[in-house]
């Protein structure tokens, strides 16, 4: 057992970083919402319309990416290698991530 003034929990644990536990936070009740808007989603065909089922689809992307950025922010403070990367590579849409690629290697089409 480990004493009261020990750096680690007795199962070998650090002690918990607050910015960790803030993401960790955020990563579940994002992916609850994201659980809710699953089984609570368009009328399922009944009086619902493509629209609907688009905004559906559009939120729960936001949400993912959310989960996504998240979770990779606290693999960057715990000194790992992250998934997909930064705010950019996650929250911003693909044509932006595509734009910023080709300017970085120079290839820019001015067309």
């Amino acid at each position: 057992m480990a004493s009261a003034n020990s750096t680690k929990k007795a199962d070998g644990i650090k002690p918990k970083d607050p910015r960790a536990v803030v993401l960790l936070s955020e990563i579940a009740r994002l992916a609850s919402t994201a659980d809710r808007m699953c089984f609570y989603g368009p009328n399922q065909g009944k009086n619902s319309s493509a629209d609907e089922y688009e905004l559906h689809i559009d939120l729960l992307r936001e949400l993912i990416n959310r989960i996504g950025y998240s979770a990779d922010l606290a693999l960057a403070l715990s000194g790992e290698e992250q998934v997909q990367g930064d705010a950019e590579a996650w929250l911003l849409p693909p044509s932006y991530t595509d734009q910023a690629r080709q300017i970085h290697f120079g290839e820019v089409s001015h067309g």
